[in-house]
């Protein structure tokens, strides 16, 4: 496996900047940089039997060098991670703590010593926890659909939420429905977990809307901001709604909020609306002008 110009140690000095250093020759190169690419390349590898005497060679070639405390550091994170993963009376607060060392220390090590290649090193990590979570049934459920999350296994992220009781008032569970629909080509899903999310989280919809990264929710969100940024976050789905016209999707339930009426109504008036101006039309414009008049007048204009 390759090494990338910002993780390979041949494009480094034996000072502390990673940036606006010459590119150095790996096979005419001092021996510290050639033994520092090659603990690199086992951690890359994952062939954890290679590793120690890897960093042993480093360490005799170069016993001060600038990068050998954070590889000693790694190294030992990987064997306390074996060892308690491998454990079989391992508990819950053993998986919780496992996976705050691979929040904090291990992603924040493999960031530095790998640059862009770290993201993907971590991900299997994540993978061996949540399988570890979701052994533990009812309780590790919630860890093991995040820890899945991570190790972006959106197939197993879906198996989990989809087996969450009452998963539609759930925003955990609406969440990595969307990111995992969406990751896996479901764009009418993903989208209306991203509604049903907005009604049971509106002040964290920006933020979920950001971890999609995906331009034409971002370029909704613009819509949205730009047409009604006066009203809640959770008047989105009936912006969305309106803009759109999914008049096919149907919700299981919806939450008690105004938001959510205003939702079920503006479906009520775009079906009926073909239809022609009837006593219906008028008893629901005039129940969405009572919930919302500014969403009102918004649907007013585009009559």
């Amino acid at each position: 496996m390759g090494i990338s110009s910002r993780n390979r140690f041949d494009t480094l000095t034996s000072g502390d900047d990673r940036h606006g250093m010459r590119q150095l020759d790996l096979f005419n190169d001092t021996a510290p940089v050639q033994k520092a690419n090659q603990v690199v390349e086992a951690l890359l590898r994952r062939d954890w039997s290679v590793l120690p005497g890897a960093l042993a060679e480093l360490t005799k070639v170069d016993a001060e060098h600038h990068h050998a405390p954070k590889f000693e550091r790694l190294c030992g994170l990987i064997h306390e991670w074996q060892h308690l993963l491998g454990a079989e009376e391992i508990g819950y607060e053993g998986r919780c703590h496992l996976r705050e060392v691979l929040n904090s220390a291990l992603t924040s090590l493999a960031d530095d010593l790998m640059g862009d290649a770290a993201a993907d090193w971590v991900r299997p990590f994540w993978g061996e926890l949540a399988e570890k979570f979701e052994r533990m049934g009812e309780r590790g459920k919630e860890e093991g659909a995040e820890a899945y999350l991570k190790a972006q296994r959106w197939s197993d992220v879906l198996r989990m939420a989809n087996a969450f009781s009452g998963k539609e008032m759930r925003p955990s569970v609406q969440r990595w429905l969307c990111l995992s629909h969406l990751a896996l080509g479901h764009r009418d899903e993903a989208t209306q977990s991203l509604l049903r999310f907005s009604w049971l989280s509106p002040d964290c919809l920006e933020r979920l809307i950001q971890e999609a990264s995906f331009a034409p929710w971002a370029q909704c969100w613009r819509g949205f901001q730009r047409n009604l940024g006066e009203l809640d976050n959770d008047w989105f789905p009936a912006w969305y709604l309106h803009e759109f016209r999914p008049l096919e999707w149907r919700f299981e339930a919806f939450p008690q909020t105004s938001a959510a009426r205003g939702y079920q109504i503006l479906l009520g008036l775009l079906r009926s609306e073909s239809r022609g101006i009837d006593r219906t039309l008028m008893a629901d414009r005039a129940k969405l002008k009572n919930l919302c008049p500014e969403f009102f007048a918004f649907y007013l204009r585009h009559r």
